[in-house]
């Protein structure tokens, strides 16, 4: 993890995780995650895709473009270090924004 990706997730995103938030980390760097022990707080519904197998991720990809979720499941959908490795992001991106509810938020963080 990116020490700058760690101060924009403080600066920009760490205020929209509230208590009983269910979220979804896609291509998670570790378990717990980064931003889920910067976050600390175990109420939250904290789950994980990766494309990778893991022992550790709660769901497995089938491809950059296909999450095997339910539409609208999850508040709060973040990525970090994860954009910048997918080629067809505008398809990508429709996917993240499927597995977010309505009304909820989509975070992307890349090293700048």
């Amino acid at each position: 993890m990116h020490l700058n990706s760690e101060l924009l997730f403080k600066k920009y995103a760490l205020s929209h995780f509230h208590p009983h938030t269910k979220v979804l980390e896609v291509g998670p760097d570790a378990h717990p995650t980064t931003y889920q022990r910067i976050v600390n707080d175990p109420t939250l519904g904290w789950e994980t895709l990766d494309i990778n197998p893991s022992s550790h991720s709660t769901y497995l990809a089938k491809s950059d473009y296909a999450f095997p979720l339910h539409d609208e499941s999850f508040d709060v959908v973040i990525s970090g270090q994860t954009i910048e490795h997918v080629k067809k992001i505008w398809i990508w991106i429709k996917e993240v924004a499927r597995v977010c509810k309505r009304g909820g938020i989509v975070i992307t963080i890349n090293p700048v």
